[in-house]
């Protein structure tokens, strides 16, 4: 299996011309819906975890100096901020086109902010093709340590907003129904929080995090 991924990358790299982690994805996608997608993970994880994926990372690091972001915090910012504005347009806008509201797309952007392997693939074959310079990796390495400790802080505060979907019981209720319920509830909380100790005659819906946890 591990030769069938190589002869992928070297064909999407040779004859495609494309990079080989583009070959190495299309296998995966092909065995994602195949009957041996089991067998495919159990008989990569050890190997993954075990060894190639500690030994990408640690390369990784021995090839960024941190002390080549001198002069260069400029770049960082834009290239983060481009990362960051990337991901929540993109993502937050297809998820508004397949039919979420915009609560929930923008939760959807926020958990895509973070740049993981992917980022640090590309860093390593702009470094080892002499495209990416020691002050590049060094940004790219920082952009994406940076995105990782933001994407939680940014879902934290994006599932602080509610959405009428927030409190949907899947109990048969008709939708319009759960709808109407939704938007009472969500009107409800909104007036408890502005006047503390009043009652509010919106009935009681319980949020489906909460029908989850118990």
């Amino acid at each position: 299996m591990l030769a069938l991924v190589f002869l992928y990358a070297i064909s999407a790299e040779w004859l495609g011309s494309v990079a080989g982690i583009t070959g190495a994805y299309l296998l995966g996608y092909v065995f994602a819906g195949s009957q041996y997608k089991a067998d495919v993970e159990r008989s990569f994880y050890a190997i993954g975890h075990g060894l190639l994926i500690p030994l990408f990372f640690v390369s990784i690091g021995l090839s960024s100096d941190y002390r080549a972001l001198s002069g260069h915090w400029f770049m960082l910012l834009i290239v983060l901020l481009v990362a960051i504005i990337g991901k929540l347009v993109g993502c937050g806008l297809a998820a508004l086109a397949s039919g979420m509201n915009w609560v929930r797309s923008l939760r959807i952007g926020c958990g895509m902010i973070s740049r993981g392997e992917v980022g640090l693939i590309v860093t390593a074959m702009g470094a080892a093709s002499g495209i990416f310079g020691k002050s590049e990796v060094a940004v790219m390495v920082g952009v994406v340590l940076l995105t990782t400790l933001l994407t939680p802080i940014a879902l934290r505060g994006a599932f602080h907003l509610k959405c009428t979907e927030d409190y949907y019981i899947d109990d048969g209720t008709p939708e319009q129904e759960q709808v109407e319920l939704g938007r009472a509830a969500a009107a409800g909380g909104q007036q408890n929080s502005s006047s503390a100790g009043a009652t509010s005659d919106a009935p009681t819906v319980v949020p489906t995090a909460e029908l989850s946890l118990s």
